[in-house]
């Protein structure tokens, strides 16, 4: 039997618009804006943990969007499947992945979003051009996922800041609520930007 198609279903009401992923969605704020700043782009937010999802879907069907979803997932197992569904009708403009889980320990960091197999995942799916966006408040966090962007011979570094996301970005510099309380404390937000090279 044929897999149903959640892109084409009820999910989006133009799923042939150009895509935004946002990985670790959780209560779908930074999402949810993009979508409201962007109609012509749909903007899909990934999330582990379900009552994160639902509390989103809830937000997202009270503002009425038709160019905002977001589904329960674990990138790690499920990104190739997603992407591929994508591609059928579409393509990605922008990946954002901010403020993962650091998974301080040693023997959970095997947990963490960003793995070598994750970047040559998105590597296979996102075409010449298309932006990855990374942020935490974990310097080490940061630079694990652009070391692993920067050896994988698939993207080529493209800033790290908000002038150059503005810059180079489809998509204004939204920020998640987990952002903008780290800055209202005065602590400081890292950030990378890649681009899938040719």
């Amino acid at each position: 039997m044929r897999r149903r198609c959640w892109l084409r279903e009820q999910s989006f009401k133009q799923p042939a618009l150009p895509f935004v992923v946002d990985i670790g969605s959780a209560k779908g704020t930074a999402s949810s804006t993009l979508a409201e700043l962007n109609p012509q782009q749909n903007v899909l937010g990934l999330e582990i943990r379900r009552p994160m999802v639902t509390l989103a879907m809830q937000r997202k069907q009270a503002k009425g969007l038709e160019n905002l979803h977001y589904l329960a997932s674990n990138v790690n197992i499920d990104l190739d499947r997603i992407l591929t569904d994508i591609h059928k009708e579409s393509h990605v403009d922008l990946v954002t992945i901010h403020f993962p889980d650091p998974h301080f320990k040693k023997k959970n960091a095997k947990r963490r979003i960003v793995t070598p197999q994750l970047v040559q995942t998105m590597a296979r799916h996102l075409r010449p051009g298309t932006l990855v966006s990374m942020r935490s408040d974990v310097i080490e966090v940061l630079e694990e996922m652009h070391e692993f962007f920067k050896t994988s011979g698939a993207f080529n570094f493209a800033g790290e800041d908000d002038k150059d996301f503005a810059k180079n970005s489809p998509v204004p510099a939204v920020k998640t609520e987990r952002e903008i309380v780290t800055e209202a404390k005065g602590a400081p937000v890292y950030r990378t930007l890649f681009k899938r090279s040719s």
